[in-house]
C-alpha cells in the first residue's frame, strides 16, 4: 500500500522531472556566458540596484524561476543561473559544498560586473547556500528571502537518507544528476558551514516563505522535514515568516508570493535605484 507521504514525495519529484525536461527548452533572455574557462548558463536583466539573485534547489534549473523572473524583471534587475553540471553550465571537479558554491557565485557576479547590494532569493537547497552567503557577506546583502529553504540540519535524525521514503530513494537514484548527488553528499557539511558562521550586526530584512502542504506528514521522515522547515525561523528571530498554501514547489505554484516578498524588501532598501 502506498502511503500519503510517498505520494507527496512522488508528486514533488515528478515536478522536478518536468522542470528538468523544461530546462532543455528556450527561455527568454537565457544565454551561455564563458567565465574563467567554463560555460555558465544564466539570465541577467537590468542594471538597477539592488540586484535580485535567484538560487535554485538541488538539481533545479533556472526555469524554476520563470514566472517570478518574468514579473520581477519588469521593474527590478534580476540574475538567475544554473550551477555547474546543470543545463548548459560546465561540470566542475570542485567541491559542491555551500562554501564553494557561494564563492563560485560571487566570482560569476564579479566577472559580469554585477556589484552589490543583492537581494538573495533561494529555494530549497539554494536557500541553504544563500544563508551562508548572507552570513559571510552581510555587507553585500539588501535582503534575504528563503523559499521553503533546507534547514542546516535537514538531513540529521529522521531526515537522514536511510530514512527516506522508497519513492524518494528511487527518484534520487534514477533522475538526479551527478552534480545533484555530489551536492547532496555535501549537504551536512554545508549545513555546518551555515551554523558555524555567525550572522551578526546585519541590517537587512529576512522573509521566510514556508509551504504548508501537507500540514501533517504520514512518515517520520516527512514530519521531520516539515517541522524543520517551519522551525527555520528560530535561526532568524528577526525574520518574518509567511506560511504559503502550496507544496514545496512554491516558485511554480505561488510565484506571486515570492514577487510580493521581493517588492517588499526592495521598497525598504536605502540603496535602491528608482
Amino acid at each position: 500500500m502506498i502511503r500519503k507521504s510517498d505520494l507527496f514525495s512522488f508528486r514533488a519529484y515528478f515536478l522536478v522531472i518536468l522542470l528538468t525536461i523544461a530546462g532543455c527548452s528556450t527561455m527568454k533572455d537565457k544565454r551561455i556566458q564563458r567565465i574563467n574557462g567554463a560555460n555558465v548558463e544564466l539570465v541577467q536583466i537590468g542594471s538597477k540596484k539592488p540586484l535580485v539573485i535567484f538560487e535554485s534547489g538541488l538539481d533545479g534549473h533556472l526555469e524554476w524561476w520563470a514566472k517570478v523572473l518574468n514579473e520581477v524583471s519588469k521593474s527590478h534587475s534580476v540574475f538567475a543561473y544554473n550551477r555547474p553540471g546543470i543545463g548548459g553550465s560546465t561540470k566542475t571537479s570542485k567541491s559542491r559544498d555551500a562554501a564553494q558554491i557561494v564563492e563560485d557565485l560571487r566570482e560569476t557576479l564579479r566577472a559580469l560586473g554585477l556589484a552589490p547590494p543583492y537581494v538573495l532569493v533561494g529555494h530549497s537547497a539554494g536557500g541553504l547556500y544563500l544563508q551562508l552567503f548572507a552570513r559571510k557577506y552581510s555587507s553585500e546583502v539588501a535582503g534575504l528571502i528563503l523559499v521553503d529553504s533546507t534547514h542546516p540540519e535537514q538531513m540529521h535524525g529522521s531526515g537522514a537518507k536511510e530514512n527516506w521514503p522508497w519513492l524518494t530513494k528511487v527518484y534520487f537514484d534514477l533522475f538526479v544528476s551527478e552534480n545533484g548527488k555530489r551536492e547532496l553528499a555535501e549537504i551536512n557539511k554545508s549545513g555546518q558551514q551555515v551554523l558555524m558562521t555567525q550572522l551578526e550586526n546585519f541590517k537587512f530584512p529576512i522573509i521566510l516563505l514556508t509551504a504548508t502542504d501537507p500540514s501533517e506528514g504520514g512518515s517520520d521522515y516527512l514530519k521531520d522535514l516539515i517541522e524543520k522547515r517551519k522551525k527555520l525561523v528560530e535561526l532568524y528571530p528577526n525574520a518574518r515568516q509567511i506560511f504559503v498554501d502550496s507544496d514545496h514547489a512554491i516558485p511554480l505554484n505561488k510565484p506571486e508570493v515570492i514577487v510580493e516578498a521581493i517588492n517588499e524588501i526592495i521598497a525598504k532598501s536605502p540603496n535602491r535605484d528608482n
